[in-house]
């Protein structure tokens, strides 16, 4: 197989990594996932420590070429957005003809080149920034007289790439002021390569992450492991933010400057790829530490699922509990967005507090989600005296009213009561992290084997998400009061208690129509149970086989050697 000889029986290998390669491959996926997310949002913080010093001696000083309106951020968001739109549906093609050991790892390099070229294409901007200078010293009277001139005297090249054309203004915009330059730039000066190229890459590289999370879970958990394997591997927005803030803020306030920031990311992600390419293969049968103890184990209870079953889109997209899922996923991820990108700006310049503290303010609270998501996902799998519909309504309301609540209280809180606000924020991300036992696991009950194609299109509200989130703070906050604010935090609470009271309305813990495959008699055949076992003699999943079961000894396992690396189909029952 692929030249590598394997044992008939590996069974014998010792130590405390023994059997245990699924868990490493799960803690590598996600560091690298993590690592994406992280270059991601390196730059949001580093904003704050970017631009120029205020003086209050002297409130006209002239701003620098890395002072950026909310505006002008917004339009990076919205290149990283449009990027991981344009990159998910490529990428699940290239996951399906190449697997992840390559892909993964041709996406993570992508995002380390992006994020280590960041502070190079800044200081190339600045040149061009220097022609722009002519328009300060016309002293424009605001902003829109400065976008007539570059709309009327500007060469429009660039804009029908935009995939939002339809948009005018913000396809202009996107043409005219998405670099790390500062936005604006004259007609007579040629966009060049910087920010907004780099910025559409990173957003590629994150197009990749949720379809490795599928195929980290289908192909490495095992059946009773998949709400451990999930909530870890999703957890990647809470991670780096636990690990990007205060080290970027450490690095801001340090004698390296806000450049090392973008460079010690790009270098700790292109270890972990190189890490990752080194050690994942894409099925467990090809890894050489893989035992037949740990595959047996991988594979047990999941019966023949092949792995390029046809998934039945219609039926999916027409499922009234897919829907529910997806709305409290919505709501979920727009709140997600708006702590990861907006939250160290409102802590900042609307609370006061300093940069260092705005770091930590963010990554304790996303580190309190991460423990709460990990405990929320064990315990739901767990308790037994409660129906799964009824668990899943319980934890999703939680997660979504309590922090709905919450964040409709956030826009009232003023500055001087700071500490509250930061209470507000604590509750927001504690509460929120029990979604690993709502909406999360009833995708997985109800579309079972198709579950990977459910979270892909979570993958696509992260995307919308990404670009609705800045275009929200870019048409209130335009002047950065807490009023502005206020609307944000009441459209976010209500999304929230929405999206909870119409999942609980249709959510449900019994499999889908959809995923009744039809047996080789006609009739249809229950989706895989992990209590069900597949009877070796009349092919068949019953919970207990008085005919063939019980009569029939139970075989040992194949070596590896002998199975069938294209299915998860076994010729024998697997015994608990």
């Amino acid at each position: 197989m692929n030249g590598r000889q394997i044992a008939t029986n590996n069974t014998q290998q010792t130590g405390c990594l023994s059997a245990r390669v699924r868990y490493i491959i799960l803690f590598l996926g996600s560091a690298c996932i993590s690592s994406i997310a992280s270059n991601m949002v390196v730059l949001n913080f580093t904003y704050i420590c970017m631009g120029t010093k205020p003086n209050m001696s002297d409130p006209d000083v002239e701003l620098g070429p890395y002072d950026y309106t909310e505006k002008t951020k917004s339009y990076f968001n919205w290149a990283m957005a449009v990027g991981t739109l344009v990159a998910a549906w490529p990428f699940h093609w290239f996951y399906q003809k190449y697997g992840a050991r390559y892909v993964f790892f041709l996406a993570g390099m992508i995002s380390t080149i992006a994020t280590g070229a960041l502070p190079l294409c800044a200081d190339l901007g600045f040149w061009a920034m220097i022609a722009t200078r002519f328009f300060q010293v016309r002293k424009y009277k605001n902003f829109r007289e400065i976008e007539r001139q570059l709309l009327f005297g500007g060469k429009f090249r660039h804009g029908g790439v935009c995939v939002y054309a339809s948009f005018y203004t913000i396809s202009f915009k996107f043409h005219s002021r998405l670099s790390l330059t500062t936005g604006l730039r004259p007609p007579s000066v040629t966009p060049s390569f910087s920010s907004r190229q780099i910025e559409i890459f990173q957003g590629v590289s994150f197009g990749a992450d949720f379809a490795a999370i599928g195929l980290i879970v289908v192909h490495w958990a095992s059946l009773k492991q998949h709400g451990l394997f999930i909530s870890l591997l999703s957890s990647f927005s809470q991670i780096s933010v636990i690990f990007t803030m205060p080290v970027a803020g450490h690095l801001c306030e340090s004698s390296f400057g806000w450049r090392s920031a973008f460079y010690v990311h790009a270098v700790i992600s292109g270890t972990l790829f190189c890490v990752w390419f080194y050690y994942y293969r894409n099925t467990p049968l090809k890894h050489p530490n893989m035992t037949d103890i740990e595959l047996e184990k991988i594979h047990r209870d999941k019966g023949s699922v092949k792995e390029k079953e046809p998934v039945p889109v219609k039926a999916i997209m027409t499922n009234p509990v897919m829907w529910a899922v997806w709305i409290s996923a919505f709501g979920e991820l727009m709140m997600s967005q708006f702590i990861v990108l907006y939250g160290p700006t409102y802590l900042k310049e609307i609370l006061d507090y300093p940069v260092t503290h705005a770091g930590y303010f963010v990554a304790i609270p996303r580190a309190l989600h991460l423990v709460f998501k990990i405990v929320s996902g064990l315990c739901s799998d767990r308790i037994k005296f409660l129906s799964e519909k009824v668990k899943m309504c319980i934890f999703n309301t939680i997660a979504l009213t309590i922090s709905g609540i919450f964040f409709l209280i956030l826009g009232y809180i003023p500055k001087e009561h700071k500490y509250y606000a930061l209470a507000a924020i604590l509750t927001i991300e504690c509460s929120t992290g029990f979604i690993c036992g709502g909406f999360y696991k009833c995708a997985t009950l109800v579309a079972r084997q198709h579950s990977h194609f459910v979270l892909s299109q979570i993958q696509f509200i992260k995307c919308v998400s990404l670009f609705i989130e800045p275009l929200l703070v870019f048409l209130i906050c335009t002047q950065g009061t807490l009023a502005e604010w206020r609307i944000v935090f009441i459209i976010h609470g209500v999304l929230l208690i929405g999206g909870n009271i119409i999942f609980c309305w249709f959510a449900t813990g019994k499999p889908a129509a959809f995923t009744y495959s039809p047996t080789s008699n006609g009739s249809e055949m229950d989706p895989v149970d992990e209590q069900q076992q597949r009877c070796p003699i009349c092919v068949n999943w019953e919970k207990s086989c008085t005919n063939c079961a019980n009569s029939a000894p139970t075989p040992a396992p194949l070596p590896i050697s002998a199975r069938d690396e294209n299915t998860f189909d076994f010729p024998y029952p697997f015994k608990n």
